[in-house]
């Protein structure tokens, strides 16, 4: 994996997803990355202290992402099913309904 400062957005969410990095690993990176640019720079004033717990609460939503969006789409799915079935039921009653006449 290459460097999490050199990567964009889109680059960072793909390696979430396919598991090559964790949001754990890639604050530890920023966080050794600060560690040895700032003394230079001198630009950090504060870093956030809650970053590492924000960190952890951020992998452990992204391990469940896949189960949580298979099982929307999936009543997504199930309804547009069932919606679709009920109008063919009644599509087919008003059928029946009509050529009694």
């Amino acid at each position: 994996m290459t460097e999490p400062w050199t990567m964009t957005i889109a680059e960072l969410v793909e390696c979430y997803r396919t598991g090559a990095t964790d949001p754990v690993a890639v604050s530890e990176a920023f966080r050794a990355r600060i560690a040895k640019r700032d003394p230079a720079l001198n630009c950090y004033v504060a870093m956030n202290p809650a970053l590492d717990d924000e960190a952890r609460q951020s992998a452990a939503r992204w391990r469940t992402w896949l189960r949580v969006h298979w099982l929307f789409g999936l009543r997504g799915f199930l309804a547009g099913a069932l919606a679709e079935l009920n109008t063919r039921v009644d599509v087919m009653v008003l059928g029946i309904f009509s050529s009694d006449a």
